[in-house]
This record gives structure tokens, C-alpha cells and sequence, in this order.
């Protein structure tokens, strides 16, 4: 993961911001492919400092899931006794985030399951509504065939759908596909089982500092993860704390809610420029002699208690 801000965007994100920059009359008289040249032009010769564009935010909207993923990088398996998040709790620190960002370029809904929560179609819908965002991607484990209404509210926005494959636990995902053919929403289907890297299971792990450094480092979670009004550097940080196993330090994340608006785009710009955290002792070290994987989506025995925590 990138330990400074100026290393974390790259040019193809400063691309995409100019590209929304073009009016609509106009782009919609030149081919993708010049307003693609002269963007990056522009993004090349006008690089403005000021700009805070986040690569990838993850916007988490509930900790329900239908599966119960044994080894779940984020910790959906621990929750216990919850529910979805309120609307207003989702949309009101999205938005105070954004008036306070220039672009967010790749931005996933995800749960636990989104497909769950009964309020999706107004929280698809607000989103689309924000300019600022490139394009909303809704990710999915392929189990639930949405309703007549959330498919039409999909295929009237800007949104695009990440199915993943756990085989026959995915047990509704050609029916998935069917529909979204059906009212031409884009997907992308990951069409082949994958294998996971085992991270751990929210013990503490005896890392070094200089370890700690390393893995920060060496770590492929690009993303800030917003969940219930907190801005994270990384989901396994927002939902460890939250659960509570995992100690919550507020040099490491954004109580967007909280913090005047004069300063927020600071203390988000500052999470970018962070060495490591304290969720890094939690996570099982990339340059272990050899690579810990597990079949995605295994799921817990019923005889297993699942490590779930009250919340």
C-alpha cells in the first residue's frame, strides 16, 4: 500500500476527472477515444496539487450476509445480533465526504450482502446523484436475484455489478445473470472458484515493527472503507474496531460526522500518508516462506462457534 498520497493516485485517475470535467454537449460530439487523449493530456500538463481524488472507496452498508465465509477478510462472520445500517447513517457522512473530495474514482457498495438491505434502491440512487463519483460498482456473492424494482433503478444508473463465484454457494448467479441481460445492466462475473489468502482470524499476530512496515507496504488493500460515519484506511481496520478486538487509535481513521467540515479534507488527505496501522498486527505477513491460502468462501460448521462477537 502506498505510504504517501502523491504515490496512491496515478495518472489514470487524474484522467478520469478531467473526462468528467468535459460538458455534456461536448462529449457528446467527440469520440471516447479523443476525450480519452485529451484528458490525459491535460492530466499530464496540468497536475494540480490541490486536487484530493481517492482512488477506490468502499462504502460498507450492512454486516449481513447470506453466507458465513469462514475465512472473511473483513470480519462479516463475527457479527452477531446486528443489523443493517440506517439510511441516514450510510448517506449523511457519504455526502459530507464527498463536498470535501474533488473525485472519487472506483466506488463499491458492499455488505456483508447489499443485495440484502431493503433500502438499496434509494441508497443506489443517492449515490448516482453525486457527481463526483466515476461510477458505482455493487459487489455480490451471487446469491440473491434482486427485485423488479432494484433492477430497474440499476439499469437507469451508472452502476455495474461484481458478481463472485463460491460455486454452488452462489447459488442464484446464472439467474443473477439472466436478469441483468434482461435490463442490460453491465456485470463482471469472476467465473472461476478462487482461493483466498488466509489473513487470520483476528488473533494479534507477534510482528515486529519493522515488520508491521513491511506488510503496510507489501499490502494490496488499496481502498478507504466507510462504515457507519468512520472513514478507515482498510475494511479489516473499520470492522476490527468496530467488533472490538482490534484497539481503535484516532490517528488511523476519520469520524466524518465529528470533524468540522474546515478540516476534513485534511484528516482524509493525512490517512494516505500513514506508515502502517495497528491492523497490520492482525494480519497474517505476506512475506511469510509460504502463502496461507483457503478456498474462498468456506463456510463455518454449525458445530463452530464462528469467533462472533456481540455487536
Amino acid at each position: 500500500m502506498p505510504v504517501q498520497y502523491e504515490d496512491a493516485v496515478k495518472h489514470t485517475e487524474y484522467v478520469a476527472y478531467y473526462m468528467r470535467k468535459f460538458p455534456t454537449y461536448i462529449s457528446k460530439r467527440i469520440t471516447t477515444r479523443i476525450a480519452n487523449l485529451v484528458s490525459s493530456l491535460i492530466a499530464y500538463k496540468i497536475y494540480k496539487p490541490n486536487l484530493f481524488i481517492m482512488p477506490y472507496l468502499e462504502l460498507c452498508i450492512t454486516p449481513l450476509c447470506t453466507l458465513s465465509c469462514k475465512k472473511c477478510a473483513n470480519f462479516m462472520y463475527m457479527y452477531s445480533r446486528t443489523s443493517h445500517y440506517a439510511v441516514d447513517a450510510i448517506l449523511q457522512p457519504l455526502d459530507k465526504l464527498m463536498s470535501s473530495i474533488d473525485f472519487a474514482h472506483r466506488f463499491r457498495i458492499l455488505g456483508g450482502e447489499p443485495f440484502l438491505h431493503p433500502n438499496l434502491c434509494d441508497i443506489i440512487s443517492h449515490c448516482n446523484d453525486i457527481k463526483k463519483i466515476d461510477r458505482i460498482e455493487v459487489v455480490t456473492n451471487g446469491t440473491i436475484v434482486p427485485h423488479k424494482k432494484l433492477l430497474k433503478t440499476l439499469q437507469k444508473t451508472n452502476s455495474i455489478i461484481s458478481i463472485s463465484n463460491y460455486g454452488d454457494l452462489s447459488c442464484n448467479k446464472f439467474s443473477l445473470m439472466s436478469e441483468l441481460k434482461n435490463y442490460n445492466i453491465p456485470y463482471v462475473y469472476h467465473d472461476r472458484l478462487l482461493m483466498w489468502q488466509d489473513m487470520g482470524d483476528g488473533r494479534r499476530f507477534e510482528h515486529s515493527y519493522q515488520q508491521v512496515l513491511d506488510l503496510y507496504k507489501a499490502c494490496t488493500i488499496t481502498c478507504k472503507t466507510l462504515v457507519q460515519g468512520e472513514l478507515h484506511v482498510c475494511p479489516r481496520s473499520a470492522h476490527g474496531t468496530a467488533l472490538g478486538f482490534i484497539p481503535k487509535k484516532t490517528e488511523e481513521y476519520v469520524d466524518v460526522m465529528k470533524t468540522d467540515a474546515l478540516i476534513l479534507r485534511d484528516m482524509m488527505r493525512r490517512l494516505y500518508d500513514i506508515e502502517c496501522i495497528e491492523a497490520c498486527y492482525y494480519c497474517r505477513a505476506p512475506f511469510e516462506p509460504k502463502l496461507r491460502t483457503t478456498p474462498a468462501g468456506k463456510q463455518i460448521a454449525s458445530d463452530e462457534s464462528g469467533g462472533k462477537r456481540v455487536t
